[in-house]
């Protein structure tokens, strides 16, 4: 592996250090957030074994006392073939960049929404700002949001996953997104104001009413920019078990939530829907690689960008997902209480 310092292009005051193995070629250059969580690194392996893509940068925060290079080493960033870390100081896009993954988003069920959008979407949006001014050089963007924006019950999949924005009779998702993050108005205001339009689902599940909100908002801003949304269900580790137990995300997350054993009930079977993570990370790349497009209308007049749905398929049950993922999940018949 060959390491080199590099300046950043001209337009950044910034360092960037580049990991770059010697058999690297001439390809698409990928900004990807996220990299350090527990999809990031699936998705670099993913670029790993893409011959079309050259390099990944890995904006990495300092956090906990260590710098961001200091954390892109220690979590085994630098042992990827492609990888270049460039600090997140005013998210600046290298001027190099083909392509955009943005992954990182804070999973936190019960913050206010107006907390998750300032926290998540603020700087988001900031890099989608300057794919816009980068022209046609941005050849695709790939936005991770949640298959949970679909409330579960009743589940019924929309036509190209188009959920309309519900709000869209009262003010645009842009409007919402720039009264919430500018303190105008606040969650318990709104959820107040609107809970008769809002669902119960909605109020009490934050992170999927944000997510909810940052795809409508993306929409509407951006409609020009090649651009798919990708939507994964509850992640479990890999096929073969060898990486993502013991994380703080995905499925792992869930279990710490949910009850163990989990308690479910029949009417609930398309609730659970688990998918692991590699499948995920080939979705979230194809999604700029492959799926991304400027954004239509629908017949109600609203914009949407390809909208693609990472879950497991109709033939594979949550039942051997989640035995694979976590065999001491047990599953019960609470109208017989017993196990099955």
């Amino acid at each position: 592996m060959c390491i080199t310092n590099i300046n950043t292009p001209p337009n950044t005051n910034n360092t960037i250090t580049q990991f770059l193995h010697e058999n690297a070629t001439h390809g698409d250059v990928i900004y990807l957030t996220g990299a350090t969580g527990f999809i990031g690194q699936i998705i670099l392996k993913e670029c790993d074994n893409d011959p079309s893509i050259s390099k990944v940068y890995c904006p990495v925060r300092n956090k906990k006392g260590a710098t961001g290079e200091e954390r892109f080493i220690s979590t085994g960033l630098s042992n990827f073939k492609k990888t270049a870390y460039v600090p997140t100081t005013g998210n600046i896009l290298p001027n190099d960049v083909t392509m955009v993954i943005l992954n990182a988003y804070e999973v936190k069920f019960f913050n206010p929404v107006d907390h998750i959008l300032k926290n998540n979407v603020v700087a988001m949006l900031q890099i989608l700002d300057q794919c816009v001014a980068a022209g046609p050089r941005i050849k695709g963007v790939s936005v991770v949001s949640t298959a949970y924006v679909q409330e579960p019950l009743p589940y019924r999949r929309r036509d190209g996953n188009r959920i309309p924005f519900v709000l869209r009779d009262y003010i645009s998702a842009s409007d919402l997104y720039e009264d919430l993050v500018n303190d105008r108005v606040s969650w318990e205001e709104l959820r107040e104001k609107y809970s008769d339009t809002i669902s119960s689902y909605h109020q009490m599940n934050c992170y999927a009413f944000s997510k909810h909100i940052m795809e409508h908002t993306i929409h509407e801003r951006y409609p020009k920019l090649p651009l798919c949304v990708v939507r994964p269900s509850i992640v479990a580790p890999t096929r073969d078990g060898v990486y993502g137990h013991g994380q703080k995300t995905g499925f792992p997350l869930f279990m710490e939530i949910a009850r163990n054993p989990i308690l479910r009930f029949p009417k609930n079977e398309g609730q659970l829907n688990l998918i692991f993570v590699e499948e995920v990370a080939r979705d979230i790349v194809k999604g700029a690689t492959e799926y991304a497009k400027a954004a239509s209308l629908d017949e109600n007049n609203e914009l949407f960008h390809p909208i693609r749905s990472s879950t497991s398929s109709a033939d594979v049950t949550s039942i051997p997902l989640l035995e694979l993922s976590f065999g001491g999940v047990m599953r019960f018949d609470l109208g017989q209480n017993e196990k099955l």
